[in-house]
C-alpha cells in the first residue's frame, strides 16, 4: 500500500482560507496543514491541535509576503522602504548576492518559530512559502533553524508527474533538468538531514489534479512509497493575498472537500498518511 499525504498550506493567511481547509480537514481528505504567521488568522491555529489531534501541523515560514513578525529596524536587508518583505524573484536575488544578512533571516524565523510554538507546541515538519527556500544560499539557512529546533520532517520536492506529456518538448527537456538537480539535492543531501515524504506530485496544469481517474493512476504506478499533494484552499476566490492563485484555490476546495475522495483513495490502496506517521 501506498501512503498518501494531502497537505493544506496556508493556516492563518485568512478566514476564507482557514475555513476551507477545517472543512477539508472535516471531510477526512486533508491530513496535514502548516500554519503561516505574519498574516490576518493566526491565532486560528491555537485550537487545531485539540479539534483535529490526527493531523500533522507544520510551520509555513513566510519571507516574501507581506510584513515581518519582527521591527523593520531589526531585520533591515529582508523588507523594503516601507517595511514589506520583498517579493520572492527580488528575495531569492538579493540572498543569492549577499544583500541579505543571514542574521536578519535567521532572526525572523526564530520570531515566527516562536509565535508558532505559542499556538501548537513543537512543528511537526517545516516549509515554506511560495517555496522560498528552494535557492541554495536560502535552504542552507532554513535547514540549520529547522535542525535547531529539532524539526525532523521538511516537504520533498522530488517529482511525480501527472501530466508531462502535455506541454511541449522544450519545457519537457527543461523539466528534465530540474528533476536530475532535485533527485540529487533532495534525494541524496536533503535526505540526510530530514524526514520527508519520497516525492511531491507535480501538475503543470493545477487542473489535472482534479482528474480523479488520472490522478489515482499515476499515485499507484508511480515506484514511491510515499508521495505529498500539496493544496492551496480557500471558499471564496477573492482576497488581497491569493495572486495568481485566487480561482485555483476555490477549485481546491470544491475538490479536497468532498468527503468521497478518502473512500476512492483507499479502494484503490492508497492510505492517507501524514508527516507524523513518516516520521514514525
Amino acid at each position: 500500500m501506498k501512503k498518501i499525504i494531502i497537505t493544506a498550506d496556508d493556516y492563518g493567511m485568512c478566514q476564507p482560507v482557514d475555513t476551507a481547509i477545517d472543512k477539508c480537514i472535516e471531510a477526512e481528505v486533508v491530513t496535514t496543514t502548516n500554519v503561516i504567521l505574519n498574516m490576518e488568522t493566526p491565532k486560528n491555529a491555537m485550537s487545531l491541535r485539540t479539534r483535529y489531534p490526527n493531523i500533522s501541523i507544520g510551520i509555513h515560514w513566510n519571507v516574501t509576503t507581506g510584513k515581518p513578525l519582527l521591527d523593520k529596524g531589526i531585520i533591515p536587508s529582508l523588507v523594503d522602504v516601507n517595511g514589506f518583505f520583498f517579493p520572492l524573484s527580488e528575495f531569492k536575488k538579493r540572498i543569492s548576492k549577499g544583500k541579505i544578512d543571514k542574521t536578519h533571516l535567521k532572526a525572523e524565523l526564530g520570531a515566527q518559530y516562536e509565535a508558532f510554538y505559542k499556538l501548537c507546541g513543537k512543528p511537526d515538519y517545516w516549509n515554506t512559502h511560495e517555496n522560498s527556500a528552494l535557492c541554495f544560499s536560502s535552504f542552507k539557512i532554513f535547514s540549520i533553524i529547522a535542525k535547531e529546533y529539532g524539526i525532523l520532517a521538511t516537504r520533498n520536492f522530488q517529482r511525480v508527474y501527472i501530466d508531462i506529456n502535455s506541454v511541449p518538448f522544450k519545457r519537457r527537456m527543461k523539466e528534465l533538468l530540474h528533476r536530475i538537480v532535485f533527485d540529487i539535492w533532495f534525494g541524496i543531501f536533503v535526505k540526510r538531514n530530514f524526514i520527508m515524504p519520497d516525492a511531491r506530485l507535480f501538475p503543470f496544469k493545477l487542473e489535472s489534479k482534479y482528474n480523479l481517474t488520472k490522478l489515482i493512476k499515476v499515485l499507484n504506478s508511480s515506484k514511491c512509497k510515499s508521495i505529498e499533494i500539496v493544496a492551496h484552499p480557500a471558499i471564496t476566490k477573492d482576497h488581497k493575498f491569493f495572486g495568481n492563485l485566487s480561482k485555483d484555490r476555490l477549485d481546491e476546495y470544491n475538490f479536497f472537500s468532498n468527503k468521497e475522495l478518502r473512500k476512492l483513495f483507499e479502494k484503490n490502496n492508497l492510505i492517507l498518511s501524514n508527516f507524523t506517521e513518516i516520521v514514525d
